[in-house]
């Protein structure tokens, strides 16, 4: 990655920054992520990237993957929306309603695309919570790899 031109290839359809993080973690997790065309049309979301990477995390318990929340900062700055999928998104800001009148049929399939797949059902069940003061369970993860690295005689690879 960094031997490649440093420019900017940002397109909301084919390299936005759900698919820059997802190339990422395909780096680490070979083939785990890519496009759905149900329920995102083919565009990467964030809410995908995240369900993709909890469900390999379920698949593989050796890679030993832990769900860290991380609250909003407080602060004078507005809050942040929660994600949605494409499907849900044309649903809740009520897109589907002009879609309906212009092809009723596009704006079924959208809803039965959501209904079907659009919710990414995590199920995560009381993660642990980050806050600004307390970043222990970063360091202790860290910390407790490190030293068992060391203590075998082995380097960072």
């Amino acid at each position: 990655m960094n031997s490649e031109a440093n420019h900017s290839r940002y397109s909301l359809f084919f390299w936005n920054c759900a698919d820059f993080s997802s190339a990422i973690l395909n780096f680490y997790f070979p083939r785990t992520f890519r496009r759905s065309p149900f329920p995102d049309a083919g565009i990467t979301t964030p809410m995908q990237v995240t369900y993709e990477l909890v469900r390999y995390a379920r698949k593989h318990p050796e890679a030993q993957l832990s769900v860290l929340a991380i609250p909003q900062v407080p602060g004078c700055r507005g809050r942040s929306r929660p994600n949605k999928s494409i499907a849900q998104s044309l649903i809740v800001r009520g897109y589907v309603i002009p879609l309906a009148v212009v092809c009723p049929a596009c704006a079924g399939g959208v809803l039965v695309d959501w209904l079907a797949w659009g919710r990414y059902p995590l199920h995560i069940e009381n993660p642990q919570t980050l806050t600004p003061t307390d970043m222990a369970p970063l360091t202790s993860i860290a910390g407790t790899v490190m030293r068992g690295r060391e203590a075998d005689g082995g380097g960072w690879e």
